[in-house]
């Protein structure tokens, strides 16, 4: 009856207010755009999603909807679960040996394939994309330096 939103919406909304409060720790800059911008931008959306997803939990309460339970977990979502979270712990073990530019397009098809994404123009040209994209925005517009492949 909406608890796991009113539980999951108060857990990311008390998050999203301490990561955001940890900002005003970072060292302040005046060359280029503050370190503080990005990471508050993510805890305000966070908190926001987060107030939605309660106010859906508390009105579901309030409106007597009620939710089915389910004794077993839903175990292609359990699957699935492991896999990414092995994939991210992956990630971050070899990003500084090989590079933001050889790690991330491989995590994101690996991702795409765990979604079971099909069409293999997608699984070539998301990845490459998406890395291309988040490399330009972070490298060269927020000029934060990404880890780069040894031998370059």
């Amino acid at each position: 009856m909406g608890v796991t939103e009113i539980v999951f919406g108060s857990i990311f909304l008390s998050l999203s207010v301490f990561f955001f409060a940890l900002t005003f720790q970072f060292p302040e800059v005046t060359i280029a755009l503050s370190p503080t911008v990005f990471p508050r931008f993510v805890t305000v959306s966070l908190a926001f999603l987060s107030l939605v997803l309660l106010a859906q939990g508390i009105l579901k309460r309030l409106h007597g909807g009620g939710e089915k339970r389910r004794d077993k977990v839903d175990r292609p979502y359990a699957i699935r679960f492991v896999l990414l979270a092995t994939m991210g712990f992956v990630y971050t073990r070899i990003l500084e040996s090989t590079g933001y530019i050889l790690a991330t397009p491989l995590f994101i098809a690996g991702t795409m394939l765990v979604f079971n994404e099909k069409k293999w123009h997608r699984i070539v040209l998301v990845p490459i994309l998406t890395t291309a994209l988040l490399y330009a925005v972070f490298r060269m517009i927020f000029r934060v330096p990404l880890p780069r492949f040894p031998l370059w």
